[in-house]
């Protein structure tokens, strides 16, 4: 048991260790490679902090990293990316120094951030743009990073974040971008995360999706997922998509593709999946229905401008822990997690076997950083083309497909 940590009740960690059993068994390319690499132990004298989200999933990798001799540490991805059960896991039965807890204050969650930062960490394991976020807010002049080897970065949206970041105040260290895996691409983003987006929706609202109009905002990967599994429910499902060349892909694939706008007042249910910061906003809110559903299945908060729905509403009402209605100029407006990640602030993410694939790929990207820690330069470099057919041939075999 780890003397250092905070989590929300550590009398939970037994319910979660029996989760994290119960993950381990749909995850074996990440055990097999665990296994794999025991024995040359690549990871010792290197610390590692982890600021994905905390789930059964994550225990396992994190699992891997400590069996190749890592010493590890945790903080929150997201005020509503913890399962506290995990965390206290993590904590108690895994001897992890770990500070994350579901809901907590921005406050509390900057204060868990920086005690995983003073542990000098060699490599860090971003979802989102954390740790850039960091940097960015000490106007590129923290010392924290200055032991850090490199980093992997899991999400689009963080890669987008950090380039953006990057370019003002310039890289603290190497990003290996594990979204660039095609693999990833493919087995999370799109079937994971558009499994994970719907069945969390579904939870939150109980709603039939047999006839419901549902508008996909971006249609990238996860809003390719995300558009196939309502499709598959029997929802009618409309596209805004401002690239050229994605709209055209919707629209081959037989949505209805609409600009915003005049999408917006058609929509039973919203969900974003842009990656753009307030796609979703003030001058949007007065085109919606009485009664629209807002989701945000982008990894950040910002996608649905929640201040600005709070300016504009009379008054709200928790109907659930995960859905809020807001009455804007009479009409009723439900938002889902307070506008966070719906998958992970409802259901428990993606499924155990999607993030066999995204993690395997993501301990392949820190074993190339601590191997070839003189090769990369600071900035974003993608995953090694060899790395990730391996991951996908590993899955393929898993599947029975490939001997």
């Amino acid at each position: 048991m780890s003397n250092n940590f905070i989590v929300a009740d550590p009398k939970l960690a037994a319910a979660g260790a029996l989760r994290i059993e119960r993950a381990a068994r749909d995850m074996t390319i990440m055990e097999e490679l665990g296994r794999r690499y025991e024995a040359e132990r690549p990871f010792v004298g290197l610390h590692i902090l982890s600021g994905l989200p905390v789930s059964p999933e994550t225990a396992i990798y994190l699992r891997a990293l400590e069996r190749c001799g890592a010493e590890i540490t945790v903080v929150n991805s997201g005020i509503f990316s913890t399962q506290d059960d995990i965390a206290a896991a993590l904590a108690v039965e895994m001897g992890y120094d770990t500070y994350a807890v579901k809901g907590e204050s921005m406050e509390a969650y900057r204060y868990h951030l920086e005690r995983g930062l003073m542990a000098s960490p060699h490599i860090l394991l971003d979802d989102g743009a954390i740790f850039m976020e960091y940097w960015k807010s000490s106007g590129g002049k923290s010392r924290m990073f200055d032991t850090c080897i490199g980093a992997t970065e899991e999400t689009r949206s963080g890669v987008t974040q950090s380039e953006e970041i990057g370019a003002q105040y310039g890289y603290p260290y190497p990003i290996l971008e594990i979204d660039s895996a095609r693999v990833k691409h493919l087995v999370d983003n799109c079937f994971g995360t558009g499994q994970s987006v719907v069945a969390g929706i579904l939870s939150a609202t109980g709603k039939m999706m047999a006839g419901c109009r549902v508008l996909v905002v971006g249609y990238g990967n996860v809003g390719l997922g995300t558009a196939h599994y309502l499709r598959q429910m029997g929802a009618e499902v409309l596209v805004a998509e401002k690239d050229s060349f994605r709209a055209l892909s919707a629209y081959m694939m037989g949505y209805t593709v609409m600009p915003l706008k005049k999408a917006l007042p058609a929509a039973d249910i919203i969900i974003t999946a842009s990656g753009t910061e307030g796609v979703i906003g003030a001058e949007e809110y007065p085109l919606l229905k009485d009664g629209v559903i807002l989701a945000n299945a982008g990894h950040d908060d910002t996608e649905i401008d929640k201040n600005a729905l709070i300016r504009l509403s009379f008054a709200s009402r928790q109907i659930s822990p995960y859905l809020t209605l807001y009455q804007v100029s009479g009409r009723l407006i439900g938002l889902l997690c307070g506008g966070g990640v719906v998958n992970l602030g409802v259901n428990a993410g993606c499924p155990a076997d999607v993030m066999d694939a995204s993690f395997s790929a993501n301990f392949l990207g820190v074993l190339s950083l601590v191997r070839n820690r003189t090769h990369f330069k600071k900035g974003l470099h993608s995953l090694d083309e060899a790395d990730d057919k391996l991951v996908a041939d590993l899955y393929l075999q898993k599947l029975g497909v490939l001997e």
